[in-house]
């Protein structure tokens, strides 16, 4: 009896060590499940409040996951736009042109905007890309 309980409990420590192990590796592994090339580049110099805006985005999406859209004009002040998620499971490199619809009670002003991904890369773990852009104005 006293050999079973010998043995159990050694394998219960090297259990809890290999899990412990696993954990570190879960935290501290460093995913690139995207990677930006520079920041983004707004097309137009002014756009009109309510109207579409045009921003080119280079880059690489390495691991094919859901992401979670994070999007804000800043100029000075944030206004955040609805999150959304989206699942497009295209590995690979491109330059991709991206349309934002304005939201026509924004403020005149110059902004530049904020575009959060955060992949969930494990259970235990999200990654959030951060990519801002170039200055451009909003008229009315």
């Amino acid at each position: 009896m006293r050999k079973i309980i010998d043995t159990l409990s050694l394998l219960t420590v090297f259990g809890s060590f290999i899990f412990s192990l696993f954990i570190a590796f879960w935290l501290t592994y460093p995913y690139k499940p995207l990677e930006v090339n520079g920041d983004a580049q707004v097309l137009q110099k002014e756009v009109k409040a309510g109207e579409t805006l045009i921003y080119r985005l280079d880059f690489c999406k390495n691991m094919d996951l859901p992401v979670t859209i994070n999007r804000r004009f800043v100029d000075g002040l944030v206004y955040t736009l609805p999150e959304f998620s989206t699942h497009n499971n295209k590995v690979g490199c491109k330059v991709q042109d991206i349309l934002l619809d304005v939201p026509v009670t924004l403020p005149e002003g110059t902004y530049h905007f904020h575009t959060e991904f955060s992949y969930k890369v494990n259970p235990i773990r999200t990654v959030t890309i951060l990519v801002e852009s170039n200055e451009f104005d909003i008229i009315k």
